[in-house]
């Protein structure tokens, strides 16, 4: 599983129906990594003593010149830029909740697509995409 950062999407605003401008993206994985994933949430969820959780120093998630560290937080922000290529994303535990929902068609390998992981968020300059091939 990959980890990276795609930065404006619409190259200055020469594309205008991007569906996203900035998005932080999880892909290439099989749906035993997408278990791996969803198993780390509900893990984090459960966790009253834990607040944060760095994706980018799991052992089965690649990073890509970005780390992204998941936060329980009632803002329900989303996806924010704190620097370069460290970001965070602001998550109720209802959010988080939903995510592990949004992940099961992937463990099963039902999913054709790909899926916003951060849809219950209030709007973001940055999505979170969920994505096997990468696309969307």
């Amino acid at each position: 599983m990959k980890l990276d950062y795609l930065h404006d999407l619409t190259d200055n605003g020469k594309y205008t129906d991007v569906v996203s401008e900035n998005l932080i993206r999880l892909w290439n994985f099989t749906p035993n990594e997408a278990l791996q994933f969803q198993n780390l949430i509900v893990a984090f969820i459960a966790a009253d003593e834990k607040a944060t959780l760095a994706l980018h120093e799991q052992d089965f998630i690649e990073a890509l010149a970005c780390e992204l560290t998941l936060v329980k937080d009632p803002s329900n922000t989303g996806i924010t830029r704190l620097g370069a290529t460290q970001f965070v994303c602001r998550l109720d535990i209802a959010g988080y909740q939903n995510m592990v929902e949004l992940l099961e068609p992937f463990v099963t390998g039902s999913a054709a697509g790909y899926q916003w992981l951060d849809e219950q968020a209030h709007e973001s300059p940055i999505d979170f995409l969920f994505s096997p091939g990468g696309g969307w």
